[in-house]
């Protein structure tokens, strides 16, 4: 009684369809077994490639945020010989004056 239902249902498939289905239920099983360890090999090389390419995004990533910090580095090491250099002005102003 519970299966009825589906029974039901399957015995509505017009036999147009079903024999429509045939064939590309052939067509799928005589895939040779190689050609499926081929695209399974495939499909896994993809996957590494992805991997590697992220590693790389991320390094690349990494590489930038290092570059940016020595940028700010440098400024500050700039903008600290620019006080200095300010600095030795004024000593010598001040060395001048005496």
């Amino acid at each position: 009684e519970e299966n009825h239902p589906l029974a039901e249902m399957m015995t509505e498939i017009p036999q147009e369809t079903l024999e429509e289905n045939h064939p590309l239920a052939e067509m799928m099983t005589e895939i040779p077994q190689e050609t499926l360890e081929e695209n399974h090999l495939l499909t896994e090389m993809m996957i590494g490639i992805s991997q590697e390419t992220l590693k790389r995004k991320e390094v690349l990533r990494t590489i930038k945020k290092i570059a940016e910090e020595k940028r700010v580095m440098n400024d500050l090491f700039l903008k600290k010989a620019l006080l200095i250099k300010q600095q030795n002005a004024l000593f010598e102003l001040k060395l001048e004056s005496i």
